[in-house]
This record gives C-alpha cells, structure tokens and sequence, in this order.
C-alpha cells in the first residue's frame, strides 16, 4: 500500500497495468492457481466436444428408428402375401373340382376345353 514515486499507491498502479504483485511467498499459490485455471478451461473444452459428439451420434441415431417402421411393413407384407396364397390356392382347388381335373367325365372336360378356347380368343382380340 506503499506509493511509488508518482505518489499513487502501488496496488492501484499493479491494477492499471494489470500487473499481479506477488512476493517470494506468494508466486507459487499464484502460479498453481493459474494452472489450476488452465486445466479447469481444457476439461470445459473437453465437455464441450463430448457434447457436440454425442449430438451427432443422437441425429444418427433418429435415421435407425427408420428400421422399425420398415420391418413392420416387410412383416405385413409377408402376412399379407402368405394369406393372399392361402385363398389363391383354396380358389385354384376349387376351380380344379369345378372343372373336374382328371374326372374322366367327358362333359366336364369339354367345359375345360371351351373356357381354354374363349380365354384365348379373348387375348386375340386385345392384340
């Protein structure tokens, strides 16, 4: 608290300059502060890249919630296919058993023998 030679105190003057007035004592806490500082700003840097890291991973992983959607879909495709099998296989038996596949019944194959032919006079003429 002592002034200096202009008659200021010493402290104002360290402050003005921004000048840390320290003894012999005194150095080592300052400079174990300052480092302490130092480490304390690199850990906060260090949250900070962690954090951008993890948001980005967050976004990437929105895109994989896509999956779930689409495996629904393929399950109710394939629900969807095996029933639709189901009833084409019931109509082609009851088909067969309509036209008598393999009866023997003559009148029953000439049903088999017109349908044959109506169906393919019909695909001439879309020709």
């Amino acid at each position: 608290m002592t002034p200096d030679n202009k008659g200021q105190p010493l402290d104002g003057y360290c402050r003005d300059q921004r000048v840390v007035a320290v003894s012999p004592n005194t150095l080592y806490a300052h400079l174990c502060v300052i480092a302490m500082g130092l480490r304390g700003m690199q850990v906060e840097e260090n949250a900070r890249r962690l954090l951008a890291s993890l948001r980005a991973w967050k976004n990437r992983w929105r895109s994989f919630e896509k999956f779930g959607v689409l495996g629904t879909h393929l399950k109710n495709a394939q629900q969807s296919y095996s029933e639709s099998d189901k009833l084409f296989e019931k109509a082609h038996d009851t088909l067969q058993g309509v036209l008598g596949a393999g009866t023997g019944d003559p009148a029953l194959e000439n049903v088999q023998g017109t349908l044959a032919l109506s169906a393919e006079s019909e695909r001439q003429e879309k020709r």
